[in-house]
C-alpha cells in the first residue's frame, strides 16, 4: 500500500505544481438571479475579411476557446440554445510580454556586474457572461497563465482547456 500512496501523493503534487502558475479571478453582479440561467449561446463577435477575429493569433485559438467553454459549461449542466438563450458567452484573449533582468555581481577582480535578461509572454482569457435579453453583464471570470509559443496544437488545446475550465469552475457565483 505505502508505494501506491507515494505515487498518488507525487503525482498529485505535480498537478498542482503545473497548476500553480495559472491565476483565476471573477466578478459579478451580487443582484442578478443566477439559477435563473439555464441556457447560453455565443455573444457574436465581428471578424477580419480572411474570417480572423481580431487580437487572436491565429482562427484555431477562437475555436479553441470555444470548444473548451461549450464543454465546460455543457458539463455543469448549462444547455446551448441558439433560439432563446439565457445568456451569452463572449471572450477576449489578451498578451503581456514581461522582460526580468537577472543582475549579479562577477567578483572583485572583474567587471563589476554582469546580467541576464529574460522575457516572459502571459496570456489571459476573458470570458464575460452577458444576459441575453438585457445586453447587460452579470458575470466576467478570466485566467491568466504562461505562453509558451513552441506548443504543439495538442499542447495548445490543453493549455485553453485548463485555463477555461477553471474559469467556468467559478459559474455560478456560489
Amino acid at each position: 500500500m505505502a508505494p501506491i500512496r507515494l505515487v498518488s501523493t507525487c503525482l498529485l503534487c505535480g498537478m498542482l505544481a503545473a497548476c500553480s502558475s495559472l491565476s483565476v479571478q471573477w466578478d459579478y453582479d451580487p443582484h442578478v438571479d443566477f439559477p435563473a440561467y439555464r441556457t447560453f449561446d455565443w455573444m457574436p463577435r465581428e471578424q477580419e475579411p480572411s474570417g480572423d477575429e481580431p487580437g487572436l493569433p491565429s482562427p484555431f485559438t477562437g475555436r479553441r476557446i470555444k470548444r473548451a467553454a461549450l464543454e465546460a459549461l455543457i458539463d455543469k449542466g448549462f444547455e446551448r440554445s441558439i433560439d432563446d438563450p439565457d445568456f451569452l458567452v463572449a471572450y477576449y484573449v489578451t498578451y503581456q510580454t514581461t522582460e526580468t533582468v537577472d543582475v549579479y555581481d562577477r567578483g572583485y577582480y572583474r567587471p563589476p556586474y554582469a546580467g541576464h535578461v529574460r522575457s516572459r509572454t502571459e496570456g489571459t482569457i476573458v470570458l464575460d457572461f452577458v444576459d441575453a435579453r438585457t445586453r447587460e453583464l452579470i458575470w466576467r471570470g478570466w485566467g491568466t497563465r504562461r505562453v509558451r509559443s513552441s506548443a504543439s496544437p495538442d499542447k495548445r488545446q490543453e493549455e485553453i482547456d485548463l485555463i477555461v475550465g477553471a474559469i467556468v469552475s467559478k459559474f455560478p457565483p456560489y
